[in-house]
């Protein structure tokens, strides 16, 4: 009822309803007076609950590829220029960060680096380009801490799986990964199948594009047949050492590759509960969801499986092209 009123008011232009109606039912505080999380009652509970889930979720992986990965980067050399972060490249990243976010574990706001001043934009770009030197971070860089938040409030709210794990780093680590990911970012012909976390995509477009595919079979007396897929866990369930190998065969600088598997090896979480922090634990797989770089990590990470299904020669063809699967990344 809440969603067909929601439309009716966006069909009617009366966008001052419709948002309105979206921001009641919002889940920001729905799980403000939940006392009970599987069993667990009391914040302290609670969040040691949360804990125990956490970690079994991002430690399911094993570590051979682990050791493959070192052997391969043993042999490998980088033939990509050297990457430099210039005091210019610092403050143009500053600029675009977002304000009024949660603060990571330092408790420093973002609000105050982006207000900063050059002085502070040379030491950071020194400071990324020792990182990027010598292959390594400081232990509260590599920090972050786990807020759950609630997908449906309409559903069990004591369920553990009702929820999704947002990561919050720290300000200067947002920075760093935004300096990067232009030196780590690859394009591939399959990418045109995946519409998430893209520049002039959206869910909208790669509804069109389903819509008018059934349209145009159906209305030529076709039959189509679709089948919807929900990779369970899949962002928790990431190998870190496939993935970097992925970004090797990309001829992603060596350098960074292997700040990432430093830094992959060695973050830490802990998680939030209202006022309650639990104690940290290490992490073997999963990218961090919040994290700048983790959209694009992920989507490089399934772009073989995509590839693979657009190449089979089995789905829709339209105009020459086949359009047989249309991927949406969503973060939960």
């Amino acid at each position: 009822m809440r969603a067909d009123a929601a439309a009716a008011s966006l069909a009617c232009n009366d966008y001052r309803k419709f948002w309105s109606s979206i921001q009641k039912t919002s889940n920001t505080r729905a799980s403000k007076f939940v006392n009970i999380v599987d069993g667990c009652t009391g914040d302290t509970a609670i969040v040691d609950r949360w804990h125990r889930h956490f970690e079994q979720l991002y430690n399911s992986c094993d570590f051979e590829s682990q050791n493959q990965f070192y052997m391969r980067l043993e042999h490998i050399k980088s033939i990509s220029d050297n990457v430099i972060i210039s005091v210019q490249d610092v403050k143009e990243a500053c600029c675009k960060q977002k304000r009024n976010k949660s603060p990571g574990l330092d408790g420093i706001h973002m609000e105050a680096v982006i207000h900063g001043s050059n002085r502070l934009y040379v030491h950071l770009s020194l400071l990324f380009n020792m990182f990027i030197k010598f292959s390594f971070l400081p232990s509260s860089f590599m920090a972050s801490v786990i807020v759950p938040l609630l997908k449906d409030k309409c559903g069990d709210v004591t369920d553990v799986n009702n929820y999704r794990a947002i990561a919050i780093s720290c300000a200067f680590s947002k920075i760093f990964e935004s300096l990067i990911a232009s030196y780590i970012q690859s394009v591939n012909v399959v990418d045109k199948y995946q519409f998430g976390f893209k520049p002039r995509h959206s869910t909208s477009l790669c509804t069109s594009i389903l819509k008018q595919t059934v349209d145009h079979f159906t209305s030529r007396g076709s039959h189509v047949f679709m089948c919807f897929v929900d990779f369970k866990k899949a962002f928790y369930s990431v190998n870190h050492w496939k993935l970097l190998d992925k970004l090797l065969d990309d001829n992603v600088n060596y350098k960074l590759v292997k700040l990432l598997g430093f830094w992959f090896s060695r973050q830490v979480y802990c998680v939030r509960w209202r006022n309650s922090l639990s104690s940290y634990f290490n992490i073997t797989n999963g990218t961090r969801q919040g994290g700048v770089l983790s959209p694009y990590l992920f989507s490089r990470y399934i772009r073989e499986l995509l590839g693979v299904i657009s190449e089979s020669g089995v789905g829709c063809k339209r105009t020459g092209q086949f359009v047989n699967i249309l991927a949406y990344m969503l973060m939960i």
